[in-house]
């Protein structure tokens, strides 16, 4: 299959300008992770990059604030921006940190449980989106994420964990103090 048919069927699905960009953050998604995070992960201080790769998300939202989300590389930057900072290291150092610090079974039910109420917040969210959007615009929008990455970068730089270069034991004794679980 050349690359050619791939873009062929993508136009024969009808997919919507909403869809290439799912697929456009995914894909910068996925090289973050593999060019960055994974062959750096153990050898650069994981909070610092933590809070560097919040930035970049916040920054990729704070642009729209500014500048019309109608201007194209405006979309690009928020999406590409959004994309690879997140898989840089905000993504896969949470997941490493979930792994970590906490033993299966709390994990698998405090994850399920943070997930269910996140995508139930997220459902009523998205009832409320078009209405900001439609009244305030997209920069409301653009506003709330970029604070959210603002809190990120300080949470995850001050008080996310300093697990790098110790066992799994030493983790556990230092976030747990002293006893583990």
């Amino acid at each position: 299959m050349s690359s050619w048919d791939i873009i062929r069927r993508f136009d024969e699905a009808k997919l919507t300008s909403a869809h290439y960009r799912y697929i456009l953050w995914f894909i910068t998604a996925i090289i973050g992770v593999v060019a960055v995070y994974m062959p750096l992960s153990d050898k650069l201080d994981r909070n610092v990059m933590y809070a560097v790769s919040a930035a970049i998300c916040g920054l990729s939202f704070a642009l729209p604030i500014f500048l019309p989300f109608s201007i194209l590389w405006v979309a690009l930057f928020n999406v590409i921006g959004f994309g690879f900072g997140h898989g840089m290291w905000l993504w896969p150092q949470t997941r490493v940190w979930s792994t970590e610090l906490f033993p299966t079974e709390v994990r698998n039910s405090a994850q399920g449980f943070a997930w269910s109420w996140m995508r139930f917040a997220l459902g009523v969210w998205s009832l409320v989106v078009p209405t900001i959007i439609a009244v305030i615009g997209y920069k409301a929008i653009a506003a709330v994420a970029t604070t959210f990455f603002i809190l990120n970068i300080i949470i995850g730089y001050l008080y996310g964990p300093r697990s790098q270069g110790k066992s799994l034991e030493e983790v556990l004794r230092d976030f747990y103090g002293g006893k583990i679980p």
